[in-house]
């Protein structure tokens, strides 16, 4: 903190501490553009061999923010001489490089009070150690606060003059990430981390828009799959309403673009009606999971249609053609637009847009008026979020929400048509193995819950192609494409974990045994390269003796983002794999990840729902639902289809055809026969229930065998 103080007191203190420098002349050549280097060992050896500090830029290009930094600040001529004098600059970018963003978002916010974010700034010692940063910085110095011209001047006097304050900062950041080693309860494997989440839950939960704690409001995927999953083992209608009223709360809200499908990222309130206008892969296939989950639940018809949306949105948006999914559709076209230029109405065009005698409903459903969104700024405009749900703008209309529907249908579509005269904001094109694995997933399961075969066909496409990126005998990349640098694109314990739950998706969904036999490849490899072979558990990334910074600190990644906690992810991944299996070590992996998550968690708030749904998946053996009969009779697909369809979440479905060796022997272990076929039975850890030969009936299965 002391660091943090001097650089603020060098900053106000002006030219009297600044190093000397030449004056510009009126006729002088501008600087030239600041030249990156890549994270790696010529631009450490650069900094250090000239004892320069790095400048560190982490960027997240779909950001409004990234580029207009770029434009308005980094551009500055003063800026760009200053690097070019004084720092060795260094470009990352964060969705490549997730294990450098990771660990320098923790490092600024600690040094810096909390100030981190997207784009990051960061200056640091010639070894990697941060000074100073923050997540976005300005020319002018602004309310005690440098800006970027002050800083690097004042920066490069105190690296150059006072080298001892870096053990400060070395000391204070150290300590942060030692914080996350510390036991603080007892690695004990029980329903009382279950009831500790459930708790918390229902504590934090916005009973009237939905999600959880204050705003900005982010999408928590793995929050609202432990209240679905709740729900279903308890009955309890709490739990529900969690699901479905955040569900409910995003379809009717402005994060979710009614126009196109997909959401974005995040919104500044808590009603979701002002959004950041980027769309992450990562956000949108989780969307899809939790709204089928809510549709399976609730039989609600606008929770299906928005799930029908986002895969329709996946597919046209974010679909390499080659297989698999893009990172990520940008905020903007332009940094210099308005805010939310693509997404937002002026009143008039609006109203120009509308489909004959569509006003009183357009006006009844839209909030689009002459004075716009305040958040929204110049020139007045609008966002189409629903105002009220769409019964009850029926009843005001004096109308059936029927025609009401089909009024707002037409509505849309006119819309839809008007804006696909602008400027679309650019997708950033690249492949990256753990987002596209969510893809994956969320394309079959779409398949299975929605019947498309366009997602089937997507998600079969992207899980081939990561598949057949892992080289044999060798590390995945986190990047699949464009084709990884094996000297800046690393393996990390994520990717491979994410994309083995997706091939045990394909293996469950499809009865391809590849698939099984990829996932505990997979997870063979990560035991290899991440496992911590003292204490249990992964890390995010392989030990690297020739790691520079904090790479040289290898994490667990404790809490829940857009995945779930990386050990307890892992675990629900072995649990599965040793159900099918029956491999004991599976299992006894799955509880080391467990025990190594729990003794260092305080308290499950709703940003850990990802260890309680590991645990819940742990200790109860799930349902499965075994279809007997061969794979080409209608009837045993129909019973298929119908086990899908069941809101049981984490279900197993599995297709046994008599005369294959392999079912014949499952089938013998289960006790089940094979005349009469086709039939699907449900078994638990007790037995299976009678067999059924009617879709309808098994879907109407009691809760209990």
């Amino acid at each position: 903190m002391a660091l943090v103080l001097a650089l603020a007191l060098l900053a106000a203190q002006g030219t009297g501490t600044e190093p000397p420098s030449p004056p510009a002349a009126p006729q002088a050549e501008p600087a030239p553009p600041i030249a990156w280097m890549e994270w790696d060992e010529a631009a450490f050896d650069k900094a250090a061999a000239a004892k320069k500090p790095i400048l560190l830029f982490i960027e997240a290009p779909w950001t409004r923010s990234t580029p207009w930094m770029e434009r308005n600040v980094l551009s500055d001529h003063q800026v760009r001489r200053l690097v070019a004098e004084h720092y060795v600059p260094v470009r990352v970018q964060r969705d490549r490089r997730p294990d450098i963003d990771l660990r320098y978002q923790v490092a600024v916010s600690v040094v810096s009070k909390g100030d981190s974010g997207w784009p990051l700034l960061a200056l640091l010692s010639s070894d990697g150690e941060v000074m100073q940063g923050s997540s976005l910085y300005v020319l002018e110095d602004r309310l005690g606060k440098p800006g970027l011209p002050s800083l690097l001047r004042g920066t490069a006097r105190i690296y150059e003059t006072n080298p001892q304050v870096i053990e400060g900062s070395r000391r204070v950041v150290g300590m942060a990430f030692e914080r996350e080693k510390r036991p603080l309860r007892r690695p004990e494997i029980g329903n009382g981390l279950i009831e500790e989440a459930a708790e918390k839950l229902l504590a934090s939960h916005d009973a009237t828009f939905g999600g959880f704690g204050a705003p900005p409001r982010l999408p928590t995927p793995f929050a609202l799959e432990l209240a679905g999953t709740l729900h279903h083992r308890t009955g309890s209608a709490p739990f529900l309403d969690i699901l479905l009223t955040t569900l409910r709360g995003m379809e009717r809200g402005a994060i979710f673009d009614r126009l196109a499908g997909g959401i974005h990222r995040t919104t500044s309130d808590p009603a979701w009606r002002q959004p950041e206008f980027e769309k992450l892969l990562t956000y949108n296939a989780t969307f899809v999971l939790n709204a089928l989950m809510g549709y399976q639940a609730s039989s609600d018809p606008d929770l299906a249609a928005a799930a029908g949306a986002t895969v329709g949105y996946i597919l046209e948006a974010l679909t390499d053609p080659d297989g698999g999914f893009y990172a990520a559709q940008h905020a903007v076209s332009d940094p210099s637009e308005p805010i939310g230029s693509y997404y937002s109405w002026e009143e008039r065009a609006f109203r120009a847009a509308l489909p004959a005698g569509a006003g009183k409903v357009a006006a009844a459903l839209f909030n689009i008026t002459p004075q716009g969104e305040f958040s929204l700024g110049p020139p007045p405009r609008g966002l189409l979020y629903l105002t009220m749900p769409r019964a009850e703008a029926a009843a005001r209309l004096e109308m059936k929400e029927a025609a009401l529907r089909d009024a707002e249908r037409s509505i849309l579509a006119a819309l839809a048509k008007a804006r696909a005269g602008r400027p679309a904001p650019p997708v950033e094109k690249a492949i990256y193995a753990d987002g596209s694995s969510w893809g994956v997933l969320a394309m079959l399961r779409a398949w299975r819950a929605l019947g498309r075969e366009d997602a089937r066909r997507a998600g079969v496409a992207a899980l081939e192609r990561m598949l057949a990126a892992v080289p044999p005998g060798g590390p995945l990349r986190h990047r699949i494409a464009p084709p990884p640098d094996p000297s800046l694109d690393p393996p990390l314990a994520l990717d491979h974990v994410m994309l083995a739950w997706a091939a045990l998706e394909g293996y469950e969904l499809l009865g391809d045994e590849r698939y099984l036999r990829a996932a505990a490849d997979l997870m063979e490899r990560a035991h290899v390269l991440f496992w911590d072979p003292q204490e249990g558990g992964f890390f995010d990334v392989a030990d690297d003796a020739a790691a520079r910074g904090y790479l040289k600190i290898r994490r667990r990644l404790p809490n829940d983002t857009a995945y779930p906690s990386l050990n307890s992810l892992a675990a629900r991944v072995l649990d599965r794999l040793a159900l099918h299996t029956r491999q004991a070590s599976h299992r006894e992996r799955a509880q080391q990840c467990l025990k190594q998550l729990i003794v260092t968690s305080k308290e499950l708030e709703y940003f850990n729902a990802g260890l309680a749904l590991a645990v819940e998946s742990h200790l109860r053996t799930p349902t499965r639902y075994v279809i007997v009969g061969r794979r080409d009779d209608r009837e045993a697909a129909a019973l298929s289809a119908a086990a899908w369809r069941i809101f049981d979440p984490g279900k197993l479905v599995q297709w046994l055809e008599p005369g294959v060796e392999r079912d014949d022997r499952e089938m013998d272990r289960l006790r089940l026969g094979r005349r009469g076929a086709p039939y699907a039975v449900a078994c638990d850890q007790e037995g299976c229930s009678e067999p059924v030969r009617e879709p309808s009936k098994l879907a109407a299965r009691p809760r209990s065998l």
